[in-house]
């Protein structure tokens, strides 16, 4: 089973068989293969990867947590990735998944965004190790879910873009899997003239 695939390709037309990027599980996630939404950049002359990944039960931070953002560097895109020993993120259910490292151009800072299962798309501040959040930084709510909300139920898959002057907040919403009766889902944007929010959404036209 393989944890992050990787291939490459010349044309984007032919592609190479699937490599695994991350060939060890990290030790926090040693049990699972529930791993996902990786996110790869480079950055000050290593490749940085976020991925999302279910915790071993025993290696839980707290005793809801289902899943974590982690983080692993190499040397190339194509890895192997290695993780950096602990998670970044948990969260309770699947909450902490869907991660996107951003560095914003204005002033230089990393955040990491996160979010899903019904609770709101968070960001905060990382430190420069990349691996951890800066001291005296906390988690800041930007797009909450809302409950019975076409498309809106549940929020996820944050990605953040930046053209002057906005920071452009791209995300999915809300019921991706299951019934084929029930799925729902599509892309939504938001903006803010900061990388932390607030964020307005597009007026509902109903």
């Amino acid at each position: 089973t393989r944890r992050v695939q990787v291939s490459r390709s010349a044309d984007l037309v032919t592609w190479s068989v699937p490599d695994e990027a991350l060939p060890t599980r990290p030790a926090w996630a040693s049990q699972s293969n529930n791993f996902w939404a990786p996110d790869v950049a480079l950055r000050e002359g290593r490749y940085v990867m976020y991925f999302s990944a279910q915790v071993d039960a025993d290696k839980r931070p707290s005793p809801g947590d289902g899943f974590c953002v982690g983080m692993a560097t190499s040397a190339t895109p194509l890895g192997p990735f290695v993780d950096v020993g602990r998670p970044v993120v948990c969260g309770p259910g699947f909450t902490a998944i869907d991660p996107q490292g951003f560095d914003d151009p204005q002033t230089g800072k990393r955040y990491l965004y996160w979010g899903s299962d019904r609770a709101p798309l968070r960001v905060q501040e990382l430190a420069a190790d990349r691996a951890t959040f800066a001291p005296g930084s906390a988690p800041v709510d930007l797009v909450p879910a809302r409950p019975g909300r076409v498309y809106e139920d549940l929020v996820e898959a944050a990605w953040v873009t930046y053209r002057a002057p906005w920071y452009y907040l791209y995300y999915s919403g809300d019921n991706c899997c299951g019934d084929v009766n029930r799925v729902r889902y599509a892309v939504m944007v938001a903006r803010s003239a900061s990388p932390t929010g607030p964020f307005a959404q597009r007026a509902d036209p109903n």
